[in-house]
């Protein structure tokens, strides 16, 4: 007698107990992607019209890294990942599949190269990357606010990357899973050269870390001040407002996770001509923001690579974080992960 190695869908579904579910069908195997960011452009406290306060950020978008989800239809009857430590993903997805009223029988498998616990959101590309991986595998349409009300049902705290890299810039909290605010355009673009300022391979659990921050009343106006400087930077796309509000918020951010040198890491990113610094808010990354059209960027650049080597940093992220695509200008290029240092020679991406 032949046998079938793989029930359908709709087979394994009717033996589900409970009242019935919409079935979909998966379409041939699609890979699904989510970018990092490069710690905040701005995160602190916000308190909306009924006096409770939420925390509120911008991320710095970044194309460094990239997850990927690729889906492999099996008869086993139920949805898996692999890495099997991705549990998050695993649930993000199948929260998902719930909110769609829908079953998938398979495999997700994540690949993601981000180094974990500095800043680079890489739990929220795992979940990301899953969600989309399910939702293009089915061919269903679903908003990127649903998708990050599910990245924190699943992750507790997440961050903004299932939303468009492009078009007006939101003011996103981690925790409540909603924008606070969705400012007039994008976030100017920058050009970046960042480090993980971490000592010894230092790292933060960046979600735990991020359900464990407290704010007070006292905090919230100084981060008014912040928020004040990055609406009049996107309103009138000034890369220098942007670096200053980046760099407030970096400074009042010091209070809750210290990064180590935080002074001379100012000091040198003056020296190199950049607008201001960004950090990762619950991380270590720390990044040199310099406006990209600029005619001597390029010696700006080298300048702050020489000056993180004489800080004792052996790799350097070199990126453009997004803003007008019609701006990328000097860094259409992908970013780079670079060695620098004296023995390296010229590190500068061609």
């Amino acid at each position: 007698m032949s046998h079938c190695p793989a029930k359908t869908l709709e087979t394994l579904e009717s033996r589900r107990a409970g009242p019935p579910m919409q079935v979909h069908r998966p379409r041939a195997s699609r890979r699904a992607w989510a970018f990092c960011h490069c710690g905040e452009v701005v995160q602190g406290p916000v308190a909306d019209e009924a006096g409770r306060i939420h925390v509120g950020l911008v991320s710095l978008r970044s194309d460094l890294f990239h997850a990927s989800a690729a889906f492999r239809p099996d008869g086993s009857g139920r949805l898996k990942v692999l890495p099997a430590a991705k549990t998050k993903a695993l649930a993000a997805a199948n929260l998902l599949l719930e909110h769609l009223g829908a079953g998938l029988s398979g495999t997700i498998t994540i690949r993601n190269p981000a180094p974990v616990g500095i800043g680079f959101g890489t739990s929220t590309m795992d979940v990301t990357a899953a969600m989309a991986c399910v939702r293009d595998n089915l061919g269903a349409r679903v908003d990127p606010g649903t998708l990050g009300r599910i990245a924190v049902a699943a992750e507790a705290a997440s961050d903004p990357l299932m939303f468009p890299e492009h078009g007006a810039a939101i003011l996103w909290g981690p925790r409540c899973g909603r924008p606070l605010e969705t400012f007039p355009g994008p976030v100017p673009a920058v050009f970046c050269v960042a480090v993980n300022a971490g000592r010894g391979g230092e790292m933060v659990d960046t979600c735990r870390f991020a359900c464990g921050q407290r704010f007070t009343e006292a905090d919230v106006d100084p981060f008014r001040l912040v928020l004040a400087r990055l609406r009049y930077a996107i309103a009138r796309q000034d890369v220098r407002a942007l670096g200053e509000a980046s760099t407030l918020s970096a400074a009042l951010n010091q209070t809750q996770l210290h990064l180590p040198r935080f002074d001379s890491y100012l000091d040198q990113g003056r020296a190199a001509g950049s607008v201001g610094l960004a950090i990762s808010h619950s991380g270590y990354l720390v990044a040199f923001l310099f406006d990209p059209g600029e005619p001597d960027l390029e010696a700006r650049v080298d300048e702050a690579i020489r000056r993180f080597s004489a800080l004792g940093h052996r790799e350097v992220y070199v990126f453009q974080s997004p803003g007008h695509p019609e701006e990328r200008g000097h860094a259409g290029h992908h970013g780079q992960f670079l060695p620098c240092g004296p023995e390296t020679g010229d590190p500068r991406p061609r």
